[in-house]
């Protein structure tokens, strides 16, 4: 193909791989295949949409019951929750089972896609928050989460909670350890599609 007429390029990779002396690079007509494993220049944003979705629930102080809070995916869904925040009229334990061992709460929270193309196009998470309040406590706990109790400054924690499956509803149940307190909780999850665990 010949010589390159510009010393520019020369110049750049002697400096880039330590090359002493004249030389003139000969480009070579052949094709290089490239594969790309990672986008490093810091832009992240894609075409697809970022199914984020955000919920939050309320329940006032109950004599004799305890707050309750659950996470649910449908069939096919795949969710992982990655901030949890809450607020509280003491300063108590909410503790976490994953599974289902209590009924299921009525009030149904209002949620939403956080990526705009997605609820513009009038679509909502397929994971559901709802809440009440109930006597019964958890039949296991396996982790537990504090409450804050001061508003300007709600607890939110880090997590990374992954439900949901292939061919069945799957939950997230957070209960009050106590009784009588009024808690507020609010959730962000990503979903996914469900794929089987090879």
């Amino acid at each position: 193909m010949g010589f390159l007429q510009s010393p520019d390029p020369a110049r750049k990779l002697a400096r880039q791989y330590g090359i002493r002396g004249l030389f003139s690079p000969e480009l070579v007509p052949s094709l290089q295949p490239v594969v790309v494993l990672d986008d490093i220049s810091g832009n992240q944003l894609t075409d697809s949409p970022v199914r984020i979705g955000s919920a939050t629930g309320f329940e006032a102080a109950v004599v004799g019951e305890r707050a309750t809070f659950r996470l649910e995916a449908p069939t096919g869904v795949i969710a992982r929750v990655s901030q949890v925040w809450t607020n509280g009229g003491a300063a108590i334990n909410m503790n976490v089972f994953f599974g289902s061992s209590i009924t299921a709460p009525s009030t149904t929270s209002a949620n939403a896609y956080t990526d705009g193309r997605l609820r513009l196009a009038g679509e909502n998470p397929q994971v559901q928050l709802s809440h009440d309040t109930q006597v019964a406590a958890l039949a296991a706990i396996h982790t537990i989460i504090p409450v804050t109790t001061t508003i300007s400054s709600d607890a939110i924690y880090n997590v990374n909670w992954v439900f949901g499956n292939t061919t069945s509803f799957d939950f997230i149940e957070i209960v009050a350890a106590t009784v009588n307190t009024a808690v507020n909780m609010a959730f962000a999850w990503e979903e996914f599609d469900a794929k089987v665990v090879r």
